[in-house]
């Protein structure tokens, strides 16, 4: 279940269910925060938070109790992501505090990429990277944050940002993805690696 009221969930949407005709491994349901009206988390094994909007108090403890039953969230920040609403709601599940939002004054001329990889963790260890090195993708613009002792860093980018968090709430996972997906910040969505990643990331969820 993908929830999404930026539009950054059309891609994680594609990465997961590509349109066209070939067969689909994911079954993938898209909505947004006024339609949850009737959806019944435990019908998914993994929700997936695009951008992270904000829920109605109701669904976010719904969510959190979907969680410590054993399932799993996918938490993907975006250029729309209100970072004092997800400190709130979701800093204690995810493991991860952000300290400062991305920047909307960034230029082009510099960029983060993807500089350390865990490799042995199962999302990644079937991809066999050149020098256990992820490839270069460029990131304009990534927030500042900090993540708790008892989570798990999987991805960083160049600075010592993370950039991929997991984290136990419960008998659930969630995992958390700092990059913004949006091209506006960043060419993840239009590199080769996107779409494994997500695959992998839900699979593993």
């Amino acid at each position: 279940l993908i929830i999404d009221e930026s539009g950054s969930g059309e891609f994680l949407s594609l990465a997961l269910a590509p349109e066209g005709g070939a067969e689909r491994y994911w079954s993938v349901k898209k909505t947004t925060p006024a339609d949850l009206a009737g959806v019944d988390f435990l019908s998914y094994d993994a929700v997936i938070l695009s951008g992270i909007p904000g829920l109605p108090e109701s669904y976010a403890n719904r969510l959190k109790s979907f969680v410590r039953l054993g399932r799993a969230l996918f938490l993907v920040y975006d250029g729309d992501t209100d970072i004092d609403q997800f400190n709130r709601g979701w800093a204690e599940m995810a493991g991860v505090t952000f300290d400062e939002p991305i920047r909307d004054d960034f230029t082009r001329a510099g960029f983060y990429t993807m500089a350390w990889v865990d490799v042995d963790h199962p999302i990644f260890s079937v991809f066999g990277f050149e020098n256990d090195q992820p490839p270069e993708i460029k990131f304009y613009t990534v927030p500042r944050l900090h993540v708790t002792p008892d989570s798990r860093v999987l991805l960083k980018f160049s600075g010592d940002r993370p950039a991929l968090v997991e984290n136990r709430f419960g008998q659930g996972r969630v995992l958390t993805f700092t990059g913004p997906l949006s091209p506006r910040y960043s060419d993840l969505t239009a590199h080769a690696f996107f779409v494994p990643f997500i695959s992998r990331s839900a699979e593993y969820l």
